[in-house]
């Protein structure tokens, strides 16, 4: 059969129609694959300059810290004065120095023979009913800490662990970060973010920092005070600094009073840097727990991105 010339015009020119499309459709996908890859790049690089100028803001810590040579520690220091945002080249940078000394360290729930510490027992359920939480969470604590496995009364241990989605065990340890309290099986998100601001996890026995506490934890250290007595010592704390537990002892609120010594002090080892960096549209939020030694000086015990560590 003979075809006309214009029949083979026409499926000429719908072949090079065809063929036209599909190297647009070609040529749109790799650019936009490229664009997608330029941007990924772009992104990582941005990730890990907002990284390094966290780290930066970490180093700056460190020296603060350093330089501090006095033998108490409040408020009124270099090193509790907010960094805020600051312009750096590509972006910003700000950070905080908090003393984690100031807060109920959970580790003191167990002493170094791995007994139950009964006066941090009665501080920390102290402090739970001041902040309108469930005493029985002390128990929890206890049960997640100690490596026996029998229930304390109100406690928790792996039966009832294992029978959670995903199943899991108790740690028999000490808290390595305050938001392990999150397995535990009374704490929900509310009570966390509750105890949070008067809580932390250390890897030593430590005492409480009379300069630089909460209301709560004093309060619930000292119960016998009254909540206005227990603020005018934290005001006089914050402003001035008690100097030694000497100097905290004469005030008036405390004269003829007795209470356990033992579990306060004038003096800090361990902070938490929160730092913040964005490079372009990149967020990075680092938590660096920081510990000062007089003999083995500065070290930063780790890490953690986002939330609290």
């Amino acid at each position: 059969m003979k075809i006309h010339p214009n029949q083979q015009r026409g499926v000429a020119l719908l072949t090079a129609l065809l063929i036209v499309t599909l190297a647009t459709m070609i040529a749109v996908s790799i650019l936009s694959r490229n664009h997608l890859e330029i941007r990924r790049t772009s992104n990582i690089l941005s990730r890990n300059q907002a990284w390094l100028y966290a780290l930066g803001a970490e180093s700056w810590a460190v020296s603060i810290l350093q330089r501090d040579k006095n033998a108490y520690d409040y408020m009124g220091e270099t090193w509790a004065f907010q960094l805020p945002q600051t312009p750096v080249p590509g972006g910003e940078l700000g950070g905080t120095l908090e003393d984690l000394q100031g807060r109920f360290n959970l580790n003191n729930l167990q002493t170094i023979n791995k007994k139950v510490n009964e006066k941090s027992l009665k501080h920390f359920q102290r402090l739970l009913k001041f902040l309108d939480l469930p005493t029985s969470i002390a128990d929890e604590v206890i049960d997640w800490i100690d490596t026996d496995s029998y229930n304390r009364p109100s406690g928790a241990e792996d039966l009832e662990y294992l029978l959670q989605n995903p199943p899991y065990r108790s740690a028999n340890q000490l808290f390595h970060s305050p938001s392990e309290l999150r397995l535990l099986a009374s704490v929900d998100d509310a009570v966390y973010q509750t105890l949070l601001p008067h809580i932390t996890a250390l890897p030593e026995i430590t005492s409480i920092n009379v300069n630089t506490t909460t209301l709560p934890v004093l309060n619930s250290l000292i119960p016998e005070l009254s909540e206005d007595e227990v603020k005018k010592l934290l005001l006089v704390g914050k402003q001035k600094g008690f100097k030694t537990m000497g100097q905290l002892r004469q005030r008036p609120e405390l004269k003829d009073l007795e209470f356990d010594q033992t579990q306060l002090g004038v003096i800090s080892h361990y902070f938490l840097l929160k730092a913040h960096a964005r490079m372009n549209s990149v967020d990075i939020h680092l938590n660096s727990v920081i510990r000062r030694h007089k003999q083995q000086g500065m070290h930063v015990l780790l890490h953690s991105q986002g939330g609290f560590w």
